[in-house]
């Protein structure tokens, strides 16, 4: 398992892959082979390959990872309806987890189902604005903040925060991509 982390964290995604199967194959019982494997396939757009080794990984240990990530699968295999039922799984097991309100939020979104949707946006808003607080710096947090803010029409508050957000990371795809999403809202 560790070997198959080191491949996966230096890019070669394929010997990542041989291992993740060696552990299953070793210890069939042990959710990490399948965790693994699964993150494996997420972080390269293999979503329909990443939901039954989450299923798995699941019903070996449900965690609120597998539970989020499992979502994320769905969602981004457009089966909204049961993302819902994952991300609701992750936020109720850690409820003061901003992204996972956020997931949700989303996932109620696309699946057409306004009002539940602006009710977890609120929540993970919320729970931004707490986190900041805390963290005044988090630029992650003031990215996702951006995001929900603009799911909820609040655009102009959105680009202040994704703008606050590049200034402390400059140069952040991910936020550079969240921003010309704001803009296109």
């Amino acid at each position: 398992n560790e070997l198959g982390g080191a491949y996966g964290r230096a890019g070669k995604f394929a010997d990542a892959q041989r291992e993740f199967k060696r552990v299953i194959q070793l210890a069939p019982d042990n959710d990490a082979g399948y965790g693994n494997l699964a993150t494996l396939q997420l972080i390269q757009y293999n979503y329909q390959e990443a939901i039954p080794l989450y299923q798995k990984a699941l019903a070996l240990n449900p965690t609120v990872t597998y539970y989020s990530n499992l979502g994320a699968a769905q969602f981004y295999s457009k089966q909204y309806s049961d993302a819902v039922k994952m991300f609701q799984k992750a936020a109720e097991l850690s409820p003061n987890q901003e992204s996972f309100q956020g997931n949700l939020a989303e996932a109620y979104f696309f699946l057409g189902e306004k009002t539940k949707a602006q009710s977890a946006f609120q929540k993970a808003i919320a729970l931004c604005y707490k986190e900041l607080q805390v963290n005044p710096r988090s630029a992650d947090t003031m990215a996702d903040l951006a995001q929900y803010l603009a799911f909820q029409g609040q655009h102009s508050e959105a680009l202040q925060f994704i703008h606050n957000a590049l200034s402390i990371n400059p140069g952040n795809g991910q936020y550079l991509y969240n921003e010309a999403q704001i803009l296109s809202m």
